[in-house]
């Protein structure tokens, strides 16, 4: 017997439900199989909701990562469902491709998560739904199947035909969409207490192997941090992640998935302050839980972001830092904008952003935020041009051209967008002299030459 033989009395779910069965069979076995067996459940059943339930519109791609990033998915299943479904898929992804180890504990959590998936599902398409809580005692024996075949066998390999069931469940999909929505309101999701260990070997590392850290190499558990304000003068920090250069690119703080990510900011504050102090560069801080992670970038206010950073992003938010210049300090190409009240209003725009942004770094060092009463400096307002001096000498040329030559303000363009407010100039923007003055519009060093443009009238 298994967690998963309740669902298998309902003939709808049995694409999932008998994949899942095999899953939690052959744990004792091959934890890397039990991994793969449910993502395969995860990723079948995920793509029956989408062709039972009129309120998920199919993607371009049925990939699952795919299916399981619409908007319209999301709402249905809730952040902390969506979570608990992305460590399946990343350590299904890790068993498959990366060549990793699968340890029991992160098949176990597989399965939990899994099992908590499908309740959901049953809850609210099923017909005769039995509430039941999942049992870990059910996974310590092993379960041969009658017949003596090996659990994975025959099921690993299927696929399923994502048209055929759309086409299977066209007739139901107003009655099963109508018991959903009834149904989902009442459902109470299932809490998971994990200890702070616990959390940070499965869910955090998780995210730290999909985003390419190696461990022991660049991601360091529980360092080593000197000089912390206790009795002993050492701190611990959960993680730290490692450049190149051997300097220290990121702090990560974890806490339990029932506790507040928030609740470890001061300890990883103190941590990035002495690593500052050593290293004479402050980190990034990553707060998480597992489930939520935020990010202290030390230029923008605290903010949640959906995973970890890989490492290329953290050296490349630290070269931005270190190449970025005032926009203050800019010098304005006569050939592009020559005229002297051009000149002032350009020099004034940057002035603007440039205090701008200064405004917002001081919120975020200041840990207030952007809800500040003080109001943000206005906005620069350009010239217009009309005719053809529109295409030759619009605001938009000067401004992109200071602000994507480098200084670390923006990445440089890979198109151009063109917006003519009436036909004709439209008529020639569509032409190849438009074509030569928009791509004009950004120095050719800074433009590829492939670079598409594209018109479009307003």
């Amino acid at each position: 017997m298994t967690n998963f033989d309740i669902f298998l009395s309902e003939p709808k779910f049995a694409s999932f439900a008998e994949v899942a069965v095999s899953a939690e069979r052959i744990l004792q076995i091959d934890p890397a199989a039990c991994v793969l067996n449910c993502r395969r459940a995860m990723e079948f059943a995920v793509k029956w909701m989408y062709s039972a339930d009129e309120a998920l519109e199919l993607p371009w791609d049925d990939k699952l990562v795919s299916l399981m990033s619409t908007d319209e998915f999301r709402d249905v299943v809730g952040a902390d469902m969506l979570q608990r479904l992305h460590y399946i898929r990343k350590v299904g992804n890790t068993a498959a491709h990366a060549g990793s180890k699968i340890s029991r504990e992160q098949a176990v959590l597989c399965l939990e998560n899994l099992y908590i998936f499908l309740d959901f599902v049953a809850y609210c398409y099923g017909e005769n739904y039995e509430e039941r809580a999942y049992d870990p005692n059910l996974l310590n024996p092993i379960q041969e199947p009658a017949g003596g075949d090996s659990p994975a066998k025959g099921v690993a390999e299927e696929e399923v035909d994502l048209a055929a069931l759309m086409a299977e469940n066209a007739a139901l999909k107003a009655e099963l969409t109508a018991r959903r929505e009834s149904q989902q309101q009442s459902y109470v999701p299932k809490p998971l207490e994990l200890t702070e260990y616990k959390t940070r070997k499965l869910y955090i590392d998780a995210m730290l192997e999909d985003a390419g850290w190696v461990e022991g190499k660049n991601w360091i558990n529980e360092y080593e941090i000197p000089g912390m304000p206790n009795k002993s003068e050492v701190g611990f920090a959960d993680y730290v992640l490692l450049g190149d250069d051997g300097r220290i690119l990121a702090v990560i703080e974890a806490k339990r998935t029932c506790v507040d990510v928030a609740k470890g900011r001061q300890q990883a504050k103190l941590y990035a302050d002495l690593i500052e102090k050593q290293q004479g560069r402050r980190p990034v801080v990553f707060l998480t839980n597992g489930f939520e992670t935020r990010i202290v970038d030390n230029r923008y206010p605290e903010r949640r972001v959906a995973s970890i950073y890989s490492k290329r992003d953290l050296e490349k938010l630290f070269n931005l830092q270190r190449m970025r210049s005032s926009l203050k300090n800019i010098i304005v190409d006569k050939h592009i904008a020559g005229r002297y009240y051009q000149e002032a209003a350009i020099k004034a725009g940057h002035r603007l952003r440039q205090d701008a942004h200064g405004h917002r770094a001081r919120q975020g060092a200041a840990g207030t935020g952007l809800d500040q009463k003080r109001p943000l400096p206005r906005r620069p307002q350009l010239p217009r041009h009309t005719g053809q001096a529109q295409l030759r000498q619009s605001p938009a040329r000067p401004l992109g051209d200071q602000s994507l030559r480098g200084k670390g303000q923006l990445r440089r363009p890979r198109g151009v967008l063109h917006l003519p407010d009436h036909d004709e100039l439209h008529r020639r923007g569509a032409g190849r002299g438009g074509q030569a003055l928009l791509r004009g519009a950004l120095r050719s060093g800074d433009l590829r030459r492939s670079a598409p443009l594209h018109l479009q009238q307003v």
